[in-house]
Protein backbone atom coordinates (compact mmCIF):
# COMPACT_ATOMS: atom_id res chain seq x y z
CA UNK A 1 0.00 0.00 0.00
CA UNK A 2 2.88 2.30 0.60
CA UNK A 3 4.89 1.64 -2.35
CA UNK A 4 1.56 2.66 -4.59
CA UNK A 5 0.85 5.80 -2.21
CA UNK A 6 4.52 6.68 -3.23
CA UNK A 7 3.64 5.95 -7.18
CA UNK A 8 0.58 7.53 -7.14
CA UNK A 9 2.58 10.78 -5.57
CA UNK A 10 5.20 10.62 -7.98
CA UNK A 11 3.23 10.76 -11.42
CA UNK A 12 1.06 13.33 -9.10
CA UNK A 13 4.09 15.77 -9.20
CA UNK A 14 5.67 15.14 -12.14
CA UNK A 15 2.45 16.05 -13.92
CA UNK A 16 2.07 19.25 -12.06
CA UNK A 17 6.13 19.91 -12.39
CA UNK A 18 5.41 19.40 -16.43
CA UNK A 19 2.12 21.35 -16.35
CA UNK A 20 3.94 24.32 -15.06
CA UNK A 21 6.99 24.03 -17.21
CA UNK A 22 4.62 23.94 -20.04
CA UNK A 23 2.78 26.79 -19.13
CA UNK A 24 5.90 29.04 -18.29
CA UNK A 25 7.50 28.14 -21.96
CA UNK A 26 4.09 28.80 -23.70
CA UNK A 27 3.39 32.57 -21.51
CA UNK A 28 7.28 33.30 -22.73
CA UNK A 29 6.26 32.22 -26.61
CA UNK A 30 3.01 34.16 -26.01
CA UNK A 31 5.11 37.47 -25.08
CA UNK A 32 7.44 36.82 -27.60
CA UNK A 33 4.77 36.93 -30.41
CA UNK A 34 4.86 40.54 -32.92
CA UNK A 35 1.38 42.42 -33.20
CA UNK A 36 0.89 43.83 -36.43
CA UNK A 37 -0.42 47.25 -36.49
CA UNK A 38 -3.79 47.91 -38.02
CA UNK A 39 -4.52 43.79 -38.28
CA UNK A 40 -8.00 43.44 -37.83
CA UNK A 41 -8.22 39.69 -39.04
CA UNK A 42 -9.05 37.23 -37.12
CA UNK A 43 -8.48 33.04 -37.13
CA UNK A 44 -11.74 31.10 -38.41
CA UNK A 45 -11.54 27.89 -37.32
CA UNK A 46 -12.99 24.87 -39.32
CA UNK A 47 -15.72 22.93 -37.39
CA UNK A 48 -17.61 19.61 -37.79
CA UNK A 49 -20.77 20.31 -39.66
CA UNK A 50 -24.23 18.93 -39.44
CA UNK A 51 -26.43 18.55 -42.27
CA UNK A 52 -29.91 18.96 -41.32
CA UNK A 53 -30.83 16.06 -43.16
CA UNK A 54 -30.33 13.69 -46.24
CA UNK A 55 -31.68 11.31 -48.86
CA UNK A 56 -30.54 8.52 -51.29
CA UNK A 57 -31.49 6.76 -54.20
CA UNK A 58 -31.86 3.59 -52.50
CA UNK A 59 -31.16 1.49 -49.35
CA UNK A 60 -31.64 -1.85 -48.40
CA UNK A 61 -34.03 -1.05 -46.13
CA UNK A 62 -34.58 1.40 -43.38
CA UNK A 63 -31.60 -0.23 -40.94
CA UNK A 64 -29.72 0.92 -43.72
CA UNK A 65 -30.65 4.08 -44.45
CA UNK A 66 -28.22 7.51 -45.01
CA UNK A 67 -28.40 8.60 -41.63
CA UNK A 68 -26.43 6.18 -40.84
CA UNK A 69 -23.48 8.52 -42.58
CA UNK A 70 -24.00 11.01 -39.93
CA UNK A 71 -24.10 8.77 -36.52
CA UNK A 72 -20.46 7.92 -35.82
CA UNK A 73 -20.94 4.14 -35.27
CA UNK A 74 -20.82 1.36 -37.19
CA UNK A 75 -24.43 1.51 -38.55
CA UNK A 76 -24.08 2.37 -42.04
CA UNK A 77 -25.75 2.82 -45.53
CA UNK A 78 -25.98 0.12 -48.44
CA UNK A 79 -27.94 0.28 -51.47
CA UNK A 80 -30.24 -2.48 -52.55
CA UNK A 81 -27.61 -4.86 -54.59
CA UNK A 82 -26.48 -1.90 -57.41
CA UNK A 83 -22.85 -2.53 -57.14
CA UNK A 84 -22.55 1.04 -56.10
CA UNK A 85 -23.48 1.55 -59.76
CA UNK A 86 -25.13 5.35 -60.41
CA UNK A 87 -26.17 5.21 -56.30
CA UNK A 88 -26.25 8.41 -55.33
CA UNK A 89 -26.09 10.23 -51.37
CA UNK A 90 -27.50 13.61 -50.85
CA UNK A 91 -26.81 15.99 -47.73
CA UNK A 92 -29.10 19.22 -47.13
CA UNK A 93 -27.68 22.13 -44.67
CA UNK A 94 -30.72 24.21 -44.83
CA UNK A 95 -28.21 27.45 -45.00
CA UNK A 96 -25.16 28.52 -47.07
CA UNK A 97 -22.25 26.85 -45.08
CA UNK A 98 -18.74 26.64 -46.12
CA UNK A 99 -17.15 23.25 -46.40
CA UNK A 100 -13.76 23.18 -47.04
CA UNK A 101 -13.57 19.11 -47.13
CA UNK A 102 -15.75 15.82 -46.39
CA UNK A 103 -14.07 12.55 -44.80
CA UNK A 104 -15.67 9.40 -46.03
CA UNK A 105 -14.77 6.32 -43.95
CA UNK A 106 -15.79 2.91 -45.61
CA UNK A 107 -16.88 -0.37 -43.48
CA UNK A 108 -14.28 -0.50 -40.51
CA UNK A 109 -15.09 -3.92 -39.64
CA UNK A 110 -12.71 -6.37 -42.17
CA UNK A 111 -15.55 -8.97 -42.55
CA UNK A 112 -18.18 -6.62 -43.82
CA UNK A 113 -15.52 -4.18 -45.62
CA UNK A 114 -14.55 -7.06 -47.70
CA UNK A 115 -18.66 -8.57 -48.04
CA UNK A 116 -20.14 -5.55 -49.27
CA UNK A 117 -18.65 -3.72 -52.63
CA UNK A 118 -16.89 -0.52 -51.88
CA UNK A 119 -17.27 2.93 -53.50
CA UNK A 120 -14.37 3.32 -56.19
CA UNK A 121 -15.77 6.18 -58.26
CA UNK A 122 -17.41 9.20 -57.78
CA UNK A 123 -18.83 12.77 -58.12
CA UNK A 124 -19.30 15.46 -56.06
CA UNK A 125 -21.90 17.70 -56.72
CA UNK A 126 -23.19 20.98 -55.30
CA UNK A 127 -24.70 24.40 -55.51
CA UNK A 128 -22.22 25.42 -57.85
CA UNK A 129 -20.81 22.47 -58.79
CA UNK A 130 -23.74 21.13 -60.94
CA UNK A 131 -22.40 20.90 -64.35
CA UNK A 132 -18.65 20.46 -63.29
CA UNK A 133 -18.54 17.98 -60.74
CA UNK A 134 -15.48 17.19 -58.59
CA UNK A 135 -14.33 13.55 -59.79
CA UNK A 136 -12.66 11.33 -57.06
CA UNK A 137 -11.38 7.81 -57.26
CA UNK A 138 -11.65 6.46 -53.54
CA UNK A 139 -8.44 4.00 -52.85
CA UNK A 140 -9.93 0.29 -51.45
CA UNK A 141 -9.06 0.26 -48.10
CA UNK A 142 -10.99 0.63 -44.49
CA UNK A 143 -9.05 4.11 -43.73
CA UNK A 144 -10.70 7.60 -43.58
CA UNK A 145 -10.17 9.31 -47.11
CA UNK A 146 -10.27 13.10 -47.39
CA UNK A 147 -11.99 15.09 -50.16
CA UNK A 148 -11.41 18.75 -50.60
CA UNK A 149 -14.82 20.92 -51.53
CA UNK A 150 -13.64 24.69 -50.47
CA UNK A 151 -17.00 26.38 -51.24
CA UNK A 152 -19.93 27.64 -50.14
CA UNK A 153 -23.04 25.14 -50.82
CA UNK A 154 -26.18 24.09 -48.99
CA UNK A 155 -26.54 21.10 -50.53
CA UNK A 156 -23.62 18.23 -51.40
CA UNK A 157 -24.34 14.82 -53.53
CA UNK A 158 -22.55 12.16 -53.35
CA UNK A 159 -23.05 10.28 -56.99
CA UNK A 160 -21.10 7.00 -56.85
CA UNK A 161 -20.63 5.20 -60.16
CA UNK A 162 -19.41 2.14 -59.57
CA UNK A 163 -17.51 -0.21 -57.07
CA UNK A 164 -14.81 -2.75 -55.90
CA UNK A 165 -15.83 -6.12 -56.11
CA UNK A 166 -16.90 -7.68 -53.02
CA UNK A 167 -15.62 -10.61 -51.95
CA UNK A 168 -15.90 -14.05 -50.20
CA UNK A 169 -14.71 -14.08 -46.45
CA UNK A 170 -13.09 -17.02 -45.52
CA UNK A 171 -14.00 -17.78 -41.62
CA UNK A 172 -16.74 -15.58 -41.34
CA UNK A 173 -20.56 -15.38 -40.74
CA UNK A 174 -21.02 -12.71 -43.01
CA UNK A 175 -21.99 -13.30 -46.66
CA UNK A 176 -20.68 -11.79 -50.00
CA UNK A 177 -23.38 -9.14 -51.36
CA UNK A 178 -23.93 -7.18 -54.50
CA UNK A 179 -24.81 -4.09 -51.94
CA UNK A 180 -22.78 -1.04 -51.79
CA UNK A 181 -21.58 0.24 -48.41
CA UNK A 182 -20.34 3.53 -46.58
CA UNK A 183 -20.14 3.97 -43.02
CA UNK A 184 -19.71 7.74 -42.52
CA UNK A 185 -19.41 10.75 -43.97
CA UNK A 186 -18.22 13.81 -42.18
CA UNK A 187 -18.22 17.64 -43.35
CA UNK A 188 -15.88 20.10 -41.82
CA UNK A 189 -16.38 24.08 -42.68
CA UNK A 190 -17.61 26.91 -40.98
CA UNK A 191 -21.21 29.10 -41.41
CA UNK A 192 -20.77 30.81 -44.59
Amino acid sequence: MLKRNKTITYVIATLVIGLTVGMAINLKESKEKEVVKGDTSEEIFLSLIEPINCTESNKLSNKYACNNLLDWDYYFWSDNGNFCNNQWVEFNFGEETYIEFIVLQNLERSSEFKANYRIKDLEIYTDSRDENPIKKTLEDGNSEQWIDVNQNLTYLRINMLNGYPSETVEGEIVEQTNNCALEEVRFFGRSA
